[in-house]
C-alpha cells in the first residue's frame, strides 16, 4: 500500500479516535528523525517551523530530562500544556537545519543519539532506505547542541532491535553508548530511547536494564502521555508521536491534540497477535 494511502486512512481513524474526550493533563511527546531540505521523507525546514511556532505559543516546551521536575499543581493551574520534542538517531542536518530554528523558537530539544552511527563505525542509513547516504553527526555537532541547551540522550550504539539480543548484548549496548557519549559531552546521560520502540522491540531484560542505567526512557507507542498525577507517570515508558515529511498542518494540531493516539491500541494488539500465534506454533 503506498504511503499516501495509508495516510489517507490514518487520517480517517484518527478523525472518529478524536471525537471522544481527551485527559486534559497530558504530555505529547513529539519524536522527528530529519529535517532537510533535499530529502523525501523529510520534515522540511519550513514545516518544522511552522511546527515550532505552534508550540511556542500553546505549549510548555521541555527536554526529556526536565520531566522530573514537573510539578501537579502548576500544571492543573496552567492553561499551556506539555510537550518534548526529540530526534533519533544523529542525522547530520539535526544540526543543519533543525537547530537552527529550534534557537530562534526559544525551544530546547532531546536527541537520542547511536553512538556507532555518530563514531563513523557503522552507517545506520544502509538500514532506513528513507534517510539513506545522510552523514553523522559529530562529537563538534554533538557539543555544539550541549552548548545551546539541549539535551544528548542514548540510542545504543547499533541501532539493533534489543529483544532479539541476548541480555549481555544489549547490556553492552546500552552501557557502551551511554559511556562513549558522555566522554564526547562531558555530561552524565540520563535519557534513553529504545531504537525501533515498537512494544515487540523490547522486553522483560531491556526494561530491568533500563532501570539500571536510566532515568527517563522513550518509545516509539503513539500516544499521549496522559495523566491525573505526573508524580505517577512512568518516566522509564514515555509513549512518543512521530512526526514525518507526510504530515499536513492539520495532521500535526491533530497529532498534538490526541486524535492520532488510536495508533497506540493497534501497535499493542500486534504484539498481542504475534505473540498469540508464537504460542499456537509451539503447541501445533
Amino acid at each position: 500500500m503506498k504511503v499516501a494511502h495509508k495516510q489517507n486512512i490514518r487520517r480517517v481513524l484518527a478523525k472518529v479516535y478524536g471525537i471522544f474526550p481527551s485527559l486534559k493533563n497530558s504530555i505529547t511527546i513529539l519524536m522527528y528523525h530529519s529535517v532537510n531540505k533535499n530529502m523525501p521523507y523529510s520534515v522540511t525546514p519550513e514545516m518544522f517551523d511552522y511546527q515550532m511556532q505552534i508550540l511556542t505559543r500553546d505549549y510548555y516546551v521541555l527536554r526529556i530530562c526536565d520531566l522530573g521536575e514537573l510539578d501537579s499543581n502548576a500544571m492543573l493551574q496552567s492553561r499551556k500544556k506539555i510537550a518534548v520534542v526529540t530526534f533519533d538517531d544523529g542525522y547530520i542536518d539535526n544540526a543543519q537545519y533543525a537547530l537552527p530554528i529550534l534557537k530562534k523558537n526559544g525551544i530546547r530539544a532531546t536527541f537520542f543519539i547511536c553512538s556507532g552511527y555518530v563514531n563513523k563505525k557503522l552507517d545506520i542509513t544502509r538500514k532506513f532506505i528513507n534517510y539513506l547516504d545522510l552523514k553523522p553527526l559529530t562529537r563538534t555537532h554533538l557539543q555544539d547542541l550541549v552548548n545551546n541547551g539541549m539535551e544528548i540522550g542514548a540510542h545504543t550504539v547499533t541501532h539493533s532491535m534489543l529483544s532479539k539480543l541476548d541480555c549481555w548484548q544489549q547490556e553492552n549496548e546500552l552501557v557502551s553508548s551511554k559511556a562513549w557519549l558522555e566522554d564526547a559531552i562531558g555530561q552524565k546521560v540520563v535519557s534513553f530511547a529504545y531504537p525501533y520502540g515498537w512494544p515487540r522491540s523490547f522486553n522483560s531484560n531491556t526494561t530491568k536494564l533500563v532501570d539500571k542505567y536510566f532515568d527517563y526512557c522513550c518509545t516509539t507507542i503513539w500516544r499521549s502521555n496522559r495523566f491525573s498525577d505526573i508524580t505517577k507517570l512512568n518516566m522509564k515508558a514515555l509513549s512518543r508521536i512521530r512526526i514525518d515529511a507526510f504530515d499536513t498542518q492539520r495532521d500535526f494540531l491533530n497529532k498534538l491534540n490526541g486524535s492520532w493516539d488510536y495508533m497506540a491500541y493497534i501497535q499493542l494488539y500486534a504484539k498481542i497477535i504475534e505473540q498469540d500465534l508464537r504460542n499456537c506454533q509451539v503447541l501445533s
